[in-house]
């Protein structure tokens, strides 16, 4: 009886072996699998932030181009003007350009907050917002500097939620790929 218990119990342990090896297999395989897919979406997510991103900053530069051209025009021809008057003029156009830059940044961090990854391009143009607004409203109480600080306020908190946002929907395909769910 032993010699045939033995023998049993070989080819019981070769069955769980062979079934081992297979079970292996198939979770190697699986994993190549998931891990080609994942590489794949990884790339086109990637390629696509990268496109809306260059997209959000060809958009923001031009924005800061209109806007310093503005600023440089009307500035030049209130100097321009001859006399006392135009002085002064000059005067307040020079104190009313960190209120007006304050206010675009606050409406391009806006603008950035629903761009997904530019949430960090409006972050950045909200922050400098701020402190622009913050130091024109020092400077001069305007209803302008008051403006764009409160926008570029607004942009920070938007594009905080909206980079949360980002990373909890990119953990959450993460996790889903994990588990398993998305194949």
């Amino acid at each position: 009886m032993s010699d045939e218990f033995k023998e049993k119990t070989e080819q019981f342990a070769e069955g769980i072996k062979e079934k081992s090896e297979q079970f292996a297999a198939e979770v190697k395989e699986k994993g190549e699998q998931f891990a080609a897919e994942a590489r794949e979406k990884g790339e086109y997510f990637a390629a696509e932030a990268k496109e809306a991103v260059q997209d959000v900053k060809e958009e923001a530069a031009e924005v800061i181009e209109e806007a310093k051209a503005t600023l440089t025009g009307e500035t030049l021809e209130t100097a321009q003007t001859v006399g006392g008057a135009g002085y002064r003029e000059a005067e307040q156009d020079d104190k009313k350009g960190p209120a007006t830059v304050s206010l675009i940044l606050g409406i391009v961090s806006i603008i950035c907050a629903f761009g997904g990854y530019s949430a960090i391009l409006g972050i950045i143009a909200a922050i400098v917002g701020v402190v622009l607004g913050a130091r024109a409203r020092k400077e001069n109480q305007t209803s302008l500097a008051t403006a764009g600080f409160v926008t570029s306020i607004i942009g920070i908190v938007l594009n905080g939620i909206g980079f949360l946002c980002v990373i909890a929907c990119a953990g959450a395909i993460g996790a889903a790929g994990c588990a398993g769910l998305l194949s």
